[in-house]
């Protein structure tokens, strides 16, 4: 082999030896940086399903505080089609038994003919009476929906005109009378939730939780309705989701950790740590066969 072969051989070689290191590198850099992404992913899903894991648990609560509440005034809604000339006496007989240990009814209302009659308790709540439902311009609507469906529909929050805030849960009344299988509407029953001792008998006030939430929905709209709990922002910043249902509608819930997302696995540094090291001892091992090739040649 002449002299420019052989230099020709070894430049031809050395091109060779490059490629496959970089090649390699190439190779142990990618698988790297795969590791580190799967690790990444790994933590944000487990960190997604921490906070949905801590929402479920305030949204069962409030869910089931909602409902318990609701149930209660279905016994007065059937005594009223019973009875639709019922006294104020007799109306406040039946309804006080359902405060007895309840700290989140603010009241329970019957509107014959749309207009606020009966109220109990009357202490607090006098300034309700005679409010007229259909011409009210915060709780036509849903006072309206709940006569044309014949559905209870659930209001709020809302200012209530004797103060503080209220989720009103309004069911129609129908008379059956006894000549006719036809049943005529006698009103409204709405019973008023008191806002502020739900959320907190909820747990969406807890000091000690881990996670932000807002929500949405109000009258029963869902993710279409307005922010009445928390920021608004939330629902921007990639929150967990979940949904209330109710009658007639839907809240939904939005969460997020309280020191936002981090998308950085704690031991991140050290798995990258390791990646290098091992994309070191990769890289000397090729260097090291591609070296033994390179004097077998000589």
């Amino acid at each position: 082999m002449s002299k420019q072969d052989s230099t020709y051989q070894h430049s031809q070689t050395r091109a060779l030896i490059g490629v496959l290191l970089f090649v390699g590198f190439a190779c142990a850099l990618g698988a790297g940086a795969y590791v580190d992404h799967v690790n990444n992913r790994s933590y944000q899903q487990k960190s997604r399903q921490q906070v949905l894991d801590e929402l479920s648990v305030i949204r069962a609560q409030m869910e089931g505080n909602l409902y318990s509440n609701l149930q209660t005034v279905r016994g007065i809604v059937a005594a009223i089609s019973i009875e639709p000339n019922i006294s104020q006496q007799r109306y406040a007989q039946l309804v006080e038994p359902l405060f007895e240990g309840n700290q989140h009814l603010r009241n329970i209302g019957a509107a014959p003919n749309m207009k606020i009659k009966y109220m109990y308790p009357l202490e607090g709540n006098k300034a309700a009476l005679g409010l007229n439902l259909s011409t009210h311009p915060l709780q036509k609507h849903t006072a309206l929906k709940a006569k044309h469906t014949g559905k209870m529909v659930i209001a709020g929050p809302v200012k209530l005109v004797q103060g503080g805030i209220g989720i009103i849960a309004r069911i129609p009344v129908f008379i059956h009378e006894s000549h006719s299988p036809d049943s005529s509407f006698w009103g409204l029953v709405s019973t008023v939730i008191d806002a502020e001792s739900l959320y907190i008998d909820s747990g969406l006030k807890n000091p000690n939780a881990n996670i932000n939430i807002s929500i949405r929905g109000k009258d029963g709209l869902g993710s279409k309705g307005e922010v009445f709990f928390g920021k608004p922002e939330t629902f921007t910043n990639n929150p967990v989701l979940s949904n209330i249902n109710l009658p007639g509608g839907q809240w939904q819930l939005a969460a997020t950790p309280k020191q936002g997302w981090i998308n950085t696995a704690p031991d991140a540094a050290l798995v990258r740590t390791i990646i290098a090291l091992v994309c070191a001892v990769i890289f000397g091992v090729f260097f090291l066969i591609i070296k033994l090739i390179e004097r077998w040649q000589i």
